[in-house]
């Protein structure tokens, strides 16, 4: 077994055993899953695998399901740069969020986010104040 494959065997055990003993939401366990999507980077069904049980708030889970019957592919998930963000998912596609307000007829505490970083990465989607939960894509001008 090669030094890579040995590394994302020893993610996946620790993987496992995260899910086991902390809750779904558990930091830790974000960066042991995205740690390990990092080390099978270009495996989709993978990725997909990953992220399965990775759940939102219930104003953002529909769109959540809806990207992923669409064809999107998850790229990370976690808390992405504050703890005033809890689960964030970022997704490999441009996320329309005034569509998507629309379309699923969102509440008002579910609202547009966009930044276009200079240093610091570009994004945009869609946010719920309430529970600080986010779906994110990249920014299209990027």
């Amino acid at each position: 077994m090669s030094t890579a494959d040995a590394d994302i065997a020893a993610l996946e055990r620790m993987l496992a055993e995260l899910m086991q003993s902390v809750p779904p939401d558990h930091p830790d366990l974000a960066l042991a899953r995205n740690n390990l999507a990092i080390r099978n980077l270009g495996q989709v069904d993978r990725a997909k695998a990953l992220y399965a049980d990775v759940r939102v708030c219930e104003h953002l889970e529909p769109v959540r399901r809806s990207l992923l019957d669409g064809g999107a592919t998850i790229t990370y998930a976690g808390q992405p740069w504050s703890r005033n963000c809890r689960t964030w998912i970022y997704f490999d596609v441009v996320i329309d969020p005034a569509g998507l307000k629309e379309r699923f007829a969102l509440p008002a505490c579910v609202v547009a986010h966009s930044h276009r970083g200079t240093h610091d990465g570009s994004e945009q989607g869609i946010v719920c104040e309430t529970h600080k939960d986010g779906l994110m894509g990249p920014h299209p001008a990027a």
